[in-house]
């Protein structure tokens, strides 16, 4: 990763089980606080959920909590389903990809007629305005039972297969969750449905910023269902507690499913820049490991510096031997892995091509981390 870190933009709109002492390392920090707000209190906090909400509604012993937690990462696993569908070659798979793009056509086609029916609201006086917003208000109210109306439900048959329908009936189910999940009006509704609805409206969206969702494909089989993503979520995060300080809880669930259900994956790790806190400690740039576990981070100022290599122990603070005006003038990147674990990339590939392609990759962040040594 380079500093600083980059930033994702986003509009509205667009198998394992874990022992009890995991369990408590969960519930330890962040996600402890999110276990003590409410499910409302929770949503109406963030746009796009934290990564440590998420697991506080995953480890709470309320019902609505975990139900909650079960829609969100219904949401999550279908997106990717559909997703991986849609890029590979089977019949069954293509058929699939094909149900859930129908239904998603057909929903929008459902709230653009919606929306046209709508009166502009310039013009109108603040009496007229207040009573249009009511009306709008009203009109979005209904406007799930509507679309659910539109969408249907497909039924296997000469017409489609159960692929498609599985595809197209997942979609149409996610569409209308969205639509209940963005009014406030709905917070009360059924909590796997508001959690669905929150995952699918931003999950497309801003994994599409980010760069796991270019190169983390999890191994999803169409018959995963929400109590294995959710074992894989908290096994993860009981292996790597820190991942959840600084990921938004769409990624730690991507990170969860490919690193815990892809058989192709035993010696292969998470990078740990989500939970180290670049800052100056007595004058000296570097990071504060804040990961739970020791991390090995790998550092280099200005583009052919020698690189700073140190093992820093949980809490401890790593030191780059610049101040942070030194760093800021240079520019820097570096790797962080779990100990014993070493980047997939490394700092100075000697053809130069190769050398931009591989600092862009840390850059982002987009690499692995590996118990045998990588090739250089």
């Amino acid at each position: 990763m380079v500093f600083p870190g980059h930033r994702y933009r986003l509009t509205l709109p667009a198998v394992f089980l874990l022992a009890a002492a995991a369990w408590a390392a969960c519930a330890a920090g962040p996600a402890a606080a999110a276990a003590a707000r409410s499910l409302q209190q929770i949503r109406a906090s963030a746009e796009i959920m934290p990564a440590a909400d998420l697991v506080g509604l995953c480890t709470s012993a309320a019902f609505e909590k975990g139900e909650f937690c079960d829609g969100y990462l219904r949401g999550v696993v279908f997106f990717w389903q559909v997703r991986l569908a849609c890029t590979l070659h089977t019949h069954s798979e293509r058929s699939f990809c094909a149900g859930a793009t129908d239904a998603e056509a057909k929903g929008m086609q459902a709230l653009e007629a919606l929306v046209a029916g709508q009166a502009p609201r310039s013009g109108l006086t603040p009496e007229e305005r207040a009573r249009e917003d009511e009306r709008r208000a009203a009109a979005f109210a209904g406007a799930p039972g509507q679309v659910r109306e539109k969408l249907g439900s497909c039924v296997p048959g000469r017409q489609h297969d159960a692929a498609y329908c599985r595809g197209y009936n997942g979609r149409a189910e996610g569409f209308v969750a969205t639509l209940i999940a963005m009014n406030p009006r709905n917070n009360g509704a059924d909590p796997q449905t508001l959690g669905l609805g929150d995952a699918t409206r931003v999950v497309g969206v801003f994994l599409m910023a980010s760069a796991d969702a270019h190169r983390l494909l999890p191994c999803l089989s169409p018959g995963v269902t929400p109590a294995q993503a959710r074992d894989a979520l908290l096994a993860f995060i009981g292996a790597h507690p820190g991942q959840q300080l600084g990921l938004k809880a769409i990624e730690l669930v991507s990170r969860a499913l490919y690193y815990n259900l892809c058989p192709a994956t035993p010696g292969v790790q998470p990078n740990m820049e989500p939970c180290l806190e670049w800052t100056s400690r007595d004058g000296v740039f570097g990071a504060s490991n804040n990961c739970g576990e020791e991390v090995t981070i790998r550092f280099m100022a200005g583009g052919e510096a020698p690189v700073v290599e140190a093992a820093v122990k949980p809490g401890g603070f790593f030191h780059s031997g610049l101040s942070a005006a030194q760093a800021r003038r240079a520019g820097w990147l570096y790797t962080a892995c779990p100990a014993g674990s070493l980047a997939s990339v490394w700092f100075n590939a000697a053809d130069p091509e190769t050398r931009a392609r591989i600092r862009e990759e840390i850059r982002v962040g987009a690499y692995d981390c590996e118990v045998e040594q990588p090739s250089r």
